[in-house]
């Protein structure tokens, strides 16, 4: 009876590790998408369903969303709450690279 569950146990298995799909891109892969022709650098890949997605690190601030207005009046707010509350006077500094995604495999070609 322990062999033939045995037997049982190692025939799933094998037959539920063959066709595993292996990921295109791997974090730290710099990568091109393919509508934007925006590079950036493979953060996080996941796999929720059937297909892998992947997030990507982009250089710019993600403020490049925000209409123009509202771009100035954060700057503005960052710059009053720095003179205003903090120790230091510092300018708003806008990050140096922001995240994009979900981005799909075929969305995305990599980059030599």
């Amino acid at each position: 009876m322990r062999l033939r569950v045995l037997e049982a146990t190692v025939l799933f298995l094998a037959l539920g590790a063959c066709g595993k799909p292996v990921a295109k891109f791997h974090p730290g892969d710099k990568v091109r998408v393919s509508l934007t022709q925006t590079e950036g650098v493979v953060v996080l890949r996941t796999r929720f369903f059937q297909e892998n997605q992947y997030r990507l690190k982009v250089p710019g601030d993600s403020a490049v969303f925000l209409p123009a207005g509202t771009r100035f009046r954060e700057a503005a707010w960052h710059a009053y709450w720095a003179a205003k509350y903090a120790d230091i006077d510092e300018p708003y500094l806008p990050n140096p690279w922001h995240d994009e995604g979900p981005f799909y495999e075929s969305d995305l070609k990599l980059v030599p």
